[in-house]
């Protein structure tokens, strides 16, 4: 695992040369339903992910960058006559990929929560001098600054994800031409699924957040009727 860390380092400081990173992952990617892979996917990718976030990073890697990356893993998988085995494998990778971008989401509302909460502290509930307790709340509005800034950037993400499409090269084991076949990284059924209304309504998969918001909360009601019945 330890090649694997500095391989994560490399990822997230030099995209350079992509073609020893993709080297690295092509197994993990054949076998995203085995643990030890999907463990090494999702520490990889939640490694690059934070690394376009000011939260957990100074920004070193760009949303367009990480994307590209992306696309650029899959689309160097080796070629097969067999994609039903291959897509069914990148979808088990994108959703894995939307299920963290909702965690990472979650986890910034979460520092959200807690900073606005620090900032309207007194020094009687934190127990801290004036002095003490000015320099914290600085500290904590630059969290808070922050936090802010990547949850308008998560929706930009998951949105350069959705119309990126990838490339698969299929061939037939009769002859010796080969053709392309497209796929998107993530889709759109499995961001409905898992991601807030927020960011489904800033990418444009849903139109009215609102009426989307109002809409669960009689189906949770009517399910919650249901089941104390």
């Amino acid at each position: 695992m330890v090649s694997f860390r500095t391989c994560i380092l490399y990822f997230t400081f030099s995209l350079l040369n992509h073609s020893c990173s993709r080297k690295l992952l092509i197994e993990p990617h054949c076998n995203p339903t085995d643990p030890r892979c999907l463990d090494i996917l999702m520490t990889v990718y939640h490694t690059l992910l934070c690394a376009t976030l000011s939260t957990w990073n100074p920004n070193s890697l760009t949303p367009i960058a990480f994307v590209e990356f992306v696309n650029s893993v899959l689309s160097s998988l080796p070629s097969t006559s067999n994609p039903s085995q291959v897509l069914s494998n990148a979808a088990v990778f994108g959703d894995h990929l939307v299920d963290m971008v909702w965690s990472v989401d979650t986890e910034l509302d979460e520092l959200l929560g807690e900073a606005r909460l620090a900032v309207t502290a007194s020094p009687l509930q934190t127990h801290l001098s004036p002095k003490d307790l000015s320099f914290l709340t600085s500290k904590v509005k630059k969290t808070q600054q922050n936090a802010e800034a990547d949850k308008q950037r998560i929706p930009v993400i998951v949105k350069k994800l959705l119309v990126c499409f990838w490339t698969l090269c299929l061939y037939l084991s009769t002859q010796v031409n080969t053709f392309l076949q497209e796929s998107r990284i993530i889709s759109v059924a499995h961001c409905r699924e898992r991601l807030e209304n927020a960011i489904l309504a800033t990418i444009g998969v849903i139109q009215d957040k609102v009426s989307q918001d109002k809409k669960e909360v009689r189906a949770r009601t009517g399910l919650l009727y249901v089941i104390g019945l």
